[in-house]
């Protein structure tokens, strides 16, 4: 876990090679499906409407250290990978998605992409469109096809 951010967090996968943290990153989004789906399930006993999230999941190269004055400098990361998966998370919303999986991120996992109805989008600040999976339901990522166990 890298930082709480309002309602929100950025976590960081740091594994051996891009392949593992790309699976540990889809692992950890399955796993948060899993418990979400329960918790909802225990809120609609008790009649409460259910919690509904949005995950922005991205791989690629950035900037890790401690920025800030000396001694009170957390570590944090930066850069165009970060912003990207911010802004899938953010696109979420508009396209009823729990989560957006990057290309880069599934490709890096081992998914075969063809198969796949990934979209285009635009996101702001990025200078070009990426191509993403819109997830509904986060427990379906453990059956992405070419998925490693």
């Amino acid at each position: 876990m890298d930082k709480y951010l309002g309602d929100g967090l950025l976590a960081v996968f740091e594994t051996e090679g891009t392949a593992g943290s790309a699976r540990a990153a889809l692992h950890a989004a399955t796993g948060i499906g899993t418990a979400l789906e329960q918790f909802n399930h225990d809120l609609a006993a008790e009649r409460a409407p259910p919690v509904r999230i949005g995950m922005g999941l991205h791989l690629g190269t950035l900037v890790l250290g401690e920025i800030g004055a000396a001694g009170a400098a957390p570590r944090t990361i930066i850069g165009d990978t970060v912003n990207i998966a911010s802004r899938l998370e953010a696109k979420t919303k508009e396209l009823d998605a729990t989560a957006l999986v990057s290309r880069e991120l599934l490709e890096a996992a081992g998914v075969d992409c063809h198969a796949l109805d990934l979209v285009t989008v635009e996101l702001r600040g990025v200078a070009g469109p990426v191509q993403a999976l819109p997830v509904r339901s986060l427990p379906s990522l453990a059956a992405l096809p070419g998925l490693p166990d």
